[in-house]
């Protein structure tokens, strides 16, 4: 039997150093140690590497899906019977759909209005999202003045109050009825 010291495992492998002892920490590849002056040194069997070597070199991959593409015989009246079993008794329309999915948002939206409407304090997003205006707008108002805000934080807070007047303002301090 051929025995191999670090250099030649190194080379026959052709790993890193740190490599070769990481396999050797956890027992894929066997060591013996040989005492000589300069301490004791690893010493490789030529057979081990080999063995390891193989291992190294087949395939460990094995894919999760598998891809190839299975043909199945399917009786056509079975899946006729099994597709009106879980058919649903009533389906929507598109119009009726639409007509859902318009109510869920107004619905939403109306929600979230009534949580802004009993805060007493509003930010510059909740102000934005009761006012129609842009958000940037009501920044650039708070910071010249037009608008009654103050800066707390890092962000602008202002009243209902507030904003309601500002939105006066900036159609003449026209109300509705008046004209």
């Amino acid at each position: 039997m051929t025995e191999f010291n670090k250099a030649e495992a190194l080379e026959y492998l052709g790993v890193s150093e740190r490599t070769l002892e990481r396999y050797v920490n956890k027992n894929k590849i066997g060591v013996r140690y040989v005492n000589s002056p300069r301490g004791k040194q690893p010493v490789f069997e030529e057979a081990d590497l080999a063995r390891f070597k193989a291992e190294q070199q087949q395939s460990n991959y094995h894919p999760s899906v598998v891809t190839e593409q299975r043909q199945s015989v399917i009786n056509e009246s079975v899946l006729k019977q099994n597709a009106l079993s879980f058919a649903p008794t009533y389906a929507l329309n598109e119009d009726e759909r639409a007509a859902i999915q318009v109510w869920v948002e107004i619905a939403t939206q109306t929600q979230l209005l009534e949580i802004i409407n009993h805060k007493l304090l509003l930010n510059l997003d909740e102000a934005a999202a009761v006012s129609g205006l842009a958000r940037s707008h009501l920044e650039k108002a708070a910071k010249s003045g037009e608008l009654n805000a103050r800066k707390i934080g890092r962000g602008w807070k202002l009243r209902g109050e507030d904003l309601s007047d500002y939105i006066d303002g900036l159609f003449g301090g026209n109300k509705r009825g008046s004209g």
